[in-house]
């Protein structure tokens, strides 16, 4: 187990068989064995489950599996292939399909969170305001130097107007009119007193206190408010959940596929029952519960067989609620590619559930460490 933010070794062990975004339309190399079966073809499965117009009109041309798949995805109608494959697979095949990716669009949505702490943050741009040309700087001056050339202003000034009273024309002018001296004495002592001012600071303010007599009594402290439940709680324990049905639905559908009896169906009934909402894990155990032989809970009862169009049906729903779920570096195109890829392995033989239960060990183990990973996104 690794530590810090880097992605967990258990994680990284399980989405190795992962792809990578631009995931091509895969291909059809190998024989199709699984669908050699007569509910399989293309005109029987087509008008048993009411396929969609792209199947209808592929149809009249593919008569075989192959044919009809290599038709589908030459025309660019992914959909209505997954959709004929979700019919025409085997139901224990089916289900492991739908369970297989569903299980891995979790694994890249869990893969694309931790990559995305430990991406480093990026800045966001800057706005029109900020984009634009900045302000000239304010000019600035110590107090120091304004004080010195107020100085040398005053000092100028004042040699200017003891040499104006001593010219001569100015004596003359004074003693023709005394008043003269007396005006220029008053404006003299002014100037004295501006230049002082220049240097003295001003007297601080005195505030006197306040009397005891009509004061307000202070309030006695009170206690804090409790502090309402922080939304990164509230969503800690919605992820934690998640996880739990997750694992719940899952669990159902691996127990049902490894040993597909009708005890196994019955548990992943009353697990869909229980879980709420309308998600992948709700609709997983729904899918599993319909590819059993009996759609009654109460064994006590006359067993009611399921029909032939509700297993796809439920295995159409998954399918469906994975390619739209949110999250992961997959886009909707590469789920289709890698659904049809996972599908097409069934279909040969070659993808089978030989590791499930190492890989749902691990996957468990991951949900209970995994605490990092603070989006808690997975179904």
């Amino acid at each position: 187990m690794t530590h810090g933010t880097e992605i967990p070794d258990i994680l990284l062990g399980l989405c190795k068989r992962l792809p990578e975004p631009g995931i091509a339309v895969p291909s059809i190399d190998r024989p199709l064995v699984l669908l050699d079966r007569e509910e399989a073809m293309p005109v029987a499965c087509v008008e048993t489950h009411k396929l969609g117009l792209a199947c209808q009109v592929v149809v009249k041309e593919a008569q075989t599996p192959d044919a009809m798949l290599r038709e589908l995805m030459d025309a660019g109608e992914l959909g209505s292939a997954v959709n004929y494959l979700a019919c025409s697979l085997p139901p224990r095949e089916a289900l492991w399909w739908a369970t297989r990716f569903a299980w891995d669009v979790s694994l890249d949505i869990e893969r694309t969170n931790w990559r995305k702490i430990q991406a480093p943050p990026v800045a966001p741009p800057p706005s029109a305001k900020e984009a634009a040309a900045p302000p000239p700087p304010k000019l600035t001056m110590p107090l120091d130097e304004i004080a010195s050339l107020t100085n040398n202003a005053f000092g100028k000034a004042t040699a200017a107007i003891q040499a104006a009273i001593a010219s001569p024309k100015i004596q003359a002018a004074i003693a023709a009119d005394p008043s003269i001296a007396e005006g220029g004495a008053n404006f003299a002592s002014r100037f004295n007193l501006a230049a002082a001012s220049t240097n003295t600071p001003p007297p601080p303010k005195i505030i006197p206190k306040p009397s005891g007599k009509g004061r307000v009594p202070r309030k006695p402290a009170q206690a804090p408010a409790p502090k309402p439940l922080e939304p990164t709680t509230i969503k800690g324990r919605i992820a934690l959940r998640r996880r739990e049905l997750r694992l719940w639905a899952l669990a159902c559908a691996l127990q049902w596929i490894e040993d597909p009896c009708q005890e196994h169906a019955n548990l992943a009934g009353k697990a869909a029952k229980e879980i709420t909402g309308g998600g992948v894990a709700k609709t997983l155990a729904t899918a599993t519960f319909w590819s059993g032989e009996n759609l009654n809970l109460d064994t006590r009862k006359a067993a009611v067989p399921p029909p032939v169009t509700l297993r796809p049906k439920g295995i159409r729903s998954v399918l469906s609620k994975v390619l739209t779920r949110k999250g992961g570096s997959l886009s909707r195109t590469d789920r289709l590619h890698w659904a049809l890829h996972l599908g097409i392995r069934n279909a040969t033989g070659v993808e089978q559930w030989d590791d499930a239960d190492a890989d749902f060990k691990n996957y468990c183990d991951y949900l209970q460490v995994g605490t990092l990973n603070a989006n808690g996104r997975g179904w």
